[in-house]
């Protein structure tokens, strides 16, 4: 596969349908490659040596289930933040799935047919071009931040960089969630100056402005070697996610570009008027 294109991998136990979704995906984009599996166990080998821009599996694979796929994709250390679609015909309980299993980007009703979940599949999909967006960052270090600005303005990034939770808030108070001034994602450090850190920030712009997940995704960056329990915190507080220091840049603009498509997503469903505010905005 060249290494220009992106890349997708779909995993399916019929030889039919890796066939028909393959081809229609590669009738609407000149610049994919996308290869097919019929197991979890050759996908997950291939996974260790290849990196995938996104990939699509079933829930029930001939050799394992698909949830039990996407967890041990995320332990390969490689594909962190991946986009990742599970496809089933069984929705009954996927929000249940949703809020208990790791890893899953997306889920898709299979009975919707291919060329739904091949429009579903470009939604995610990686643009050839990098990353766009809106940073708010915060972090009262200056080294930290000088390092982390060149990061993101380096994958074609807007930063605007605060101190504190409190000036953080302030603009995004002044702004709004939507508009040419808003943000795209937060990025903070939960370690922060102040009374405020960056835990309290994302609870009260959750909580006190009832901006949702989708309206304006938060990733934390929080120290390496906590508890378990201390990194659970960090979600229950409304990030969507966390990465560690030092920070890895491969890694970090990765979750970047996931949360950066949840936005995406939020702006196209507000625009055709079919998003909804949860009844919880955590």
């Amino acid at each position: 596969m060249s290494d220009k294109k992106r890349k997708i991998m779909f995993v399916d136990g019929s030889d039919a349908t890796r066939k028909m979704v393959t081809a229609l995906l590669e009738k609407q984009f000149d610049d994919v490659d996308v290869r097919g599996f019929d197991n979890g166990r050759e996908a997950l080998a291939h996974l260790k040596i290849q990196r995938y821009d996104l990939i699509s599996t079933s829930l029930v694979l001939k050799d394992m289930d698909g949830i039990e796929f996407v967890q041990r994709i995320r332990r390969l250390g490689n594909h962190t933040a991946t986009p990742i679609i599970v496809v089933s015909g069984d929705t009954k309980n996927r929000d249940d799935l949703r809020g208990h299993q790791k890893g899953v980007t997306g889920y898709f009703d299979k009975s919707q047919g291919l060329q739904s979940l091949v429009d579903y599949l470009k939604t995610f999909l990686p643009t050839v071009t990098g990353a766009s967006g809106r940073v708010l960052y915060i972090e009262d270090s200056m080294v930290a931040a000088v390092a982390v600005k060149k990061i993101l303005e380096k994958h074609g990034l807007q930063v605007v960089h605060t101190m504190t939770a409190e000036e953080a808030l302030d603009l995004v108070k002044e702004v709004g969630a939507e508009g040419p001034n808003s943000f795209d994602i937060i990025v903070s450090d939960v370690y922060l100056m102040g009374e405020m850190n960056g835990t309290d920030l994302i609870r009260t712009i959750r909580h006190d402005l009832n901006y949702t997940r989708e309206m304006l995704p938060a990733l934390l960056i929080t120290v390496d070697g906590q508890e378990e329990a201390d990194y659970a915190k960090l979600l229950a507080c409304g990030a969507n996610d966390y990465v560690t220091k030092p920070v890895t840049e491969e890694i970090f603009i990765a979750r970047l570009n996931s949360l950066l498509m949840i936005k995406h997503q939020y702006l196209l469903l507000t625009q055709t008027g079919t998003y909804e505010i949860p009844f919880n905005p955590l």
